[in-house]
């Protein structure tokens, strides 16, 4: 999936991780980071959910379980 990112937030956000790890950052660009991030995530979820996205499969069942042992102990 493409980011959906802008390539300024994409720049921004990198520049933030380096100044973090040198613990120059400042409280602002934390701030300004945050924002963007959660919003990207916002972004995706919503796109997911517009796309139609392939839910998750139900567990199976106790008798699909069951059955499937029973053909194994048989094999």
């Amino acid at each position: 999936m493409a980011s959906l990112l802008t390539p300024e937030e994409q720049t921004f956000v990198n520049l933030c991780r380096v100044k973090a790890l040198d613990k120059t950052i400042t409280l602002e660009e934390m701030k300004r980071a945050i924002v963007i991030l959660k919003g990207s995530r916002t972004k995706s979820a919503e796109a997911s959910a517009a796309s139609g996205a392939k839910k998750k499969s139900k567990a199976p069942s106790i008798e699909s379980v069951s059955s499937s042992l029973a053909d194994l102990e048989n094999f």
